[in-house]
């Protein structure tokens, strides 16, 4: 027994964009600026890594976020944040950046648990059920925000996936006579 447990695909539920400030410590160079800053621990679940990020009230994306750290026993509050902007953008370093990191929003894909996709051999899966069958669905994946994945291509909202067991799962499609049903 796999212990596998399936959930409907979802509809993205509107986030509100994420304001904090980041410090420009690199300046535009071959890659673009990198800007470092804090975020509340309290909404560190809606930013994630791969987020786009863009100048408070405006709308066009700016750059993403590249890691978001563990926080500091001297700041327990808050976590690391860096971004990294686009190469047109003319930070200086040292320049203080209001940001906004956006979360996806309705129209932007459909939502899946965190517990339900796997990432391995660079690409990103999920299991949608067919039947009484499971078939590795690979998705194109927009971001991670307060644990669900964004898939942005490969699902539709009427799909069911997979939500517990898909490492399992994974492992035995590699080995069919483990009694999961997989299609290929």
């Amino acid at each position: 027994n796999l212990g596998i447990e399936t959930a409907p695909v979802s509809e993205i539920t509107p986030v509100q964009p994420v304001r904090t400030w980041v410090k420009i410590v690199k300046r535009a160079g071959t890659e673009g600026s990198v800007g470092q800053g804090w975020i509340h621990t309290s909404f560190s679940t809606l930013v994630a890594q791969g987020l786009p990020v863009r100048k408070v009230g405006g709308q066009t994306s700016l750059g993403r976020v590249v890691s978001i750290g563990r926080p500091y026993s001297t700041r327990p509050d808050h976590r690391p944040l860096k971004v990294r902007f686009d190469r047109s953008t003319t930070f200086t370093a040292g320049q203080t950046v209001s940001i906004e990191v956006v979360a996806p929003s309705d129209g932007d894909g459909v939502a899946v648990p965190l517990s339900a996709a796997i990432y391995t051999g660079g690409k990103w899966l999920v299991f949608a059920v067919n039947g009484e069958e499971f078939a590795p669905v690979e998705i194109e994946v927009g971001g991670v925000w307060d644990g669900y994945v964004n898939v942005l291509d490969g699902l539709y909202l009427s799909d069911i996936v997979v939500t517990s067991g898909v490492r399992q799962l994974w492992t035995a499609a590699s080995s069919p006579d483990q009694g999961a049903r997989l299609l290929d």
